[in-house]
């Protein structure tokens, strides 16, 4: 690797100001030093050292120096504090054993812990302290302080911009002096610092990211300085550095899924210049895809942003940011598949109509905890209907006005499947596996094809089954509203697997959903017959029987079988029928006549709960003297 001295930050540094370059080369040993410290607590993340800061100073060379020299015009403490700025912006995460106790006693950690995903795995761990208590199994206590540890490390990560920026104002001295006894310079570096983990509009701030201020005796643009590191800090693409020691609360990447990087190596191409960042990659899987997709659109918004946080600044305005772009014509970053992957990228996105969502929330609140459930059986079972009507049609049976008239043969052979397992998943980021709990619901319906995903799934608010082209189709009233009910599951999932296949189809479609994502990828798949299975992971363990019990409870009505498995347990709810609510009751007006009840399934309603349900008419039949 080049000597980091040898960049053309640090070789500008070292003719504009020798006294900084000096105070430079002697804070980088310090900080190699103190980074050595990071896996006493990070132990299962991937390497984060020195090295990292020094390919964000190779990255922000290459970004602000031509052949010609600096395409901006820096001043030498300008220089400094960017460069101290990327050797210290991670030192937060640093943290000794009485720093954790420290944390561990504090309202910070108290308040965060209360927050629903903290608060689910603290509750676990109190649980493995309350068994080795009851059983004297002192492995349980082991695991309760490893995970405890890893929780005290997600803590940690999350506010490690903010402990670099008080850690640079404790430290002066251990830091080499790096302030030269100079509050303002010491002040600015540390919230350059900071700002690396910042929403990026908190830069806007004109008090603590001024676009000008003095520093002993020369001016330097402070917001610029933090837009330049964030910007640095994402260029550094590499596999041993890009993990979750980066991620702070200004990023939009999950930490579980930034653990698989360093097994990827599908960039082909990466160029930073003053005028072009240009990325390609070519991805075997969906999650690299997804990972290196959300990581370079995270860049081309910096960049992006950065234009607007420097309009009309009195230095440094004329900043030209590098083109970073993944759209258009010609996109400077590209991201596709390799001639060895099996899914598709596609640029659906989830769309809001804005009236509905707030009808919806104000008028149709879940609830239970399985509401969700609810939406999806709904969805399967309108599926369903449509596809029984398109059976009666191909066997040229006439088709009832109402599903539930249907032949019963029929009925039975299009049963819906609901069920929850325990499985096991590997924890990446933790190194460890863990068990949680998946739900399925399945049915044997119309399934869909890309314009139905497309148009309707993601189309938030906009319903298939309130379309003409339903209506013309199909003479059942619906009970689902797709689109808005689906969005459920991002309640207690944030892992959601749909694999269907409509109807005269040769293949089917995967969709892998890790919430309402941007974008969707595909995999091509071979299904037994048309239909969809839905795989949800709860993020909350289920008891036993919570879901048979809640099943039965919301489906008595309906006229299709549905196989209910509950942790290996199998049920069946059937459909009900009209000769379960016919009976014969006397007429006291008339001494010998008895009336006969009729009855009628309803037509299904909004509610699965009522989707057919048998009532009696008002009109009853006199029978006669019996």
């Amino acid at each position: 690797m080049l000597n980091w001295t040898q960049s053309a930050l640090l070789q500008f540094l070292k003719e504009r100001d020798a006294e900084y370059y000096g105070k430079v080369l002697e804070l980088h040993r310090r900080v190699t030093d103190w980074l050595t410290h990071i896996p006493a607590t990070f132990p299962h993340y991937t390497k984060h050292t020195i090295d990292h800061s020094e390919r964000i100073i190779f990255a922000l060379s290459h970004m602000l120096f031509s052949d010609h020299g600096p395409v901006v015009a820096f001043s030498g403490v300008e220089t400094y504090i960017l460069i101290c700025s990327a050797l210290l912006h991670d030192a937060g995460m640093v943290a000794s054993e009485a720093d954790k106790s420290a944390i561990l006693g504090s309202d910070d950690w108290r308040h965060w812990i209360e927050g629903p995903a903290p608060m689910s795995r603290w509750l676990e761990i109190q649980g493995l302290r309350d068994q080795a208590q009851s059983s004297g199994d002192p492995g349980l206590h082991f695991a309760a302080d490893v995970q405890t540890r890893y929780l005290l490390a997600e803590f940690i990560r999350r506010r490690h911009h903010t402990r670099a920026g008080t850690f640079i104002k404790q430290h002066n001295l251990a830091l080499a002096g790096l302030a030269f006894d100079d509050p303002v310079l010491q002040n600015t570096i540390s919230d350059v610092c900071v700002g690396h983990g910042l929403d990026r509009r908190e830069l806007r701030d004109n008090y603590r990211y001024p676009p000008r201020r003095e520093i002993r005796h020369e001016h330097a643009n402070v917001r610029f300085l933090a837009i330049l590191l964030r910007i640095g800090d994402l260029l550094d693409m590499t596999s041993d550095r890009a993990c979750p020691l980066l991620l702070s609360a200004a990023c939009p990447l999950s930490a579980d899924s930034l653990a698989h990087w360093s097994q990827y190596s599908a960039i082909r191409h990466f160029l930073i210049a003053p005028d072009e960042i240009q990325i390609t990659a070519e991805c075997n899987t969906q999650d690299e895809h997804r990972l290196l997709a959300d990581w370079c659109k995270w860049i081309a918004d910096e960049v992006a942003d950065s234009h607007a946080s420097m309009a009309g600044a009195p230095r440094h305005g004329n900043w030209v940011a590098p083109r970073a772009t993944l759209d258009g014509s010609a996109p400077s970053i590209t991201i596709r598949p390799s001639s060895a992957a099996t899914y598709e990228p596609h640029s659906w996105e989830f769309n809001l109509d804005t009236d509905a969502i707030f009808s919806r929330l104000i008028y149709d609140v879940h609830e239970n905890d399985l509401a969700f459930v609810r939406e999806l059986i709904q969805n399967a079972l309108d599926a369903t209907r449509c596809e029984l009507y398109a059976k009666l049609g191909s066997l040229g049976i006439p088709t009832p006005d109402n599903p539930a008239l249907a032949p019963a043969e029929i009925r039975e052979a299009l049963r819906l499947s609901v069920g929850v397992r325990t499985i096991t998943v590997h924890n990446s980021l933790a190194g460890t596996t863990e068990e949680i709990d998946e739900l399925w619901v399945e049915d044997r319906g119309i399934g869909m094809d890309r314009d139905v995903i497309q148009n309707y799934l993601l189309q938030i608010g906009r319903s298939y089954y309130t379309t003409p082209e339903f209506r013309r189709k199909y003479p059942f009233s619906p009970t689902s509203q797709f689109g808005v009910g689906f969005l459920s599951v991002f309640c207690d999932s944030d892992h959601v697997t749909v694999e269907t296949q409509a109807r005269e189809i040769s293949q089917g479609l995967r969709l892998t959903l890790t919430g309402p994502r941007q974008y969707i990828l595909t995999e091509r798949i071979h299904r037994r017959g048309c239909g969809s299975t839905i795989t949800v992971r709860l993020k909350h363990r289920l008891p036993k029987d919570r879901l048979a019990d809640y099943v039965r409870s919301i489906c008595r009505r309906v006229e299709f079988p549905i196989d209910v498995e509950d942790f290996g347990i199998h049920y069946t709810v059937s459909p009900e029928s009209a000769k379960e609510f016919t009976w014969k009751v006397e007429d006291v007006n008339s001494a010998g006549s008895w009336f006969r009840s009729r009855h009628s399934p309803s037509r299904p309603s909004a509610q699965l709960e009522n989707s057919m349900c048998w009532h009696t008419l008002a009109l009853r039949e006199r029978l006669g003297p019996s």
